[in-house]
């Protein structure tokens, strides 16, 4: 090889490498802009029926303004006001659980709130880093969409809302 095959060879390897490298880069910064978290959170929840709600997600966030949260986990505790058991307190202060229907003590299991559990997903907008809009559904014996609003404080915890024709929520969230 001559001086001007090598020189030749050299550009040609030097162009394929930029290339390569400046193909590279794109990939890298679209790997950047997701994320992984999720968050825990415990409220209020009314479906019918008035109870505490408990929430699992996992999330993937896609730079600083969206956000789509998968919820394996949605269960809410309630008591259940057409179950015949209820809670008698004695003059002692001690209380049983009994069947109303025929005045029997019943096992304590009985009177313990009634819980449904849901998965679902929720999709946000957040605008300002710290303001979400959007909406979702929550699958149970029913699918329940619902719209949702919330204020985050700092990366780590927010304060959300929901609501839906036969469902409302409000949650405190840890996110991680």
């Amino acid at each position: 090889m001559n001086n001007h095959q090598i020189l030749v060879a050299a550009g040609l390897v030097a162009i394929s490498a930029g290339t390569a490298t400046a193909q590279e880069k794109p990939a890298l910064k679209a790997q950047k802009d997701w994320s992984w978290g999720g968050h825990l959170s415990g409220g209020y929840a009314f479906e019918g029926q008035e109870g505490g709600e408990l929430e699992a997600a996992v999330s993937i966030q896609y730079k600083d303004w969206a956000r789509l949260n998968l919820i394996p986990v949605n269960v809410v505790f309630y008591e259940d006001e057409d179950s015949p058991f209820y809670n008698d307190t004695f003059s002692n202060g001690q209380s049983r659980c009994r069947d109303s229907r025929n005045g029997q003590f019943a096992d304590d299991s009985e009177c313990a709130p009634a819980a449904d559990y849901r998965a679902g997903a929720e999709a946000l907008v957040l605008l300002n880093q710290n303001f979400g809009l959007g909406g979702g559904v929550l699958v149970g014996d029913e699918a329940m969409p619902f719209a949702s609003a919330g204020v985050e404080f700092g990366k780590y915890f927010g304060l959300y809302v929901r609501g839906g024709d036969d469902y409302a929520a409000a949650q405190f969230r840890i996110i991680f």
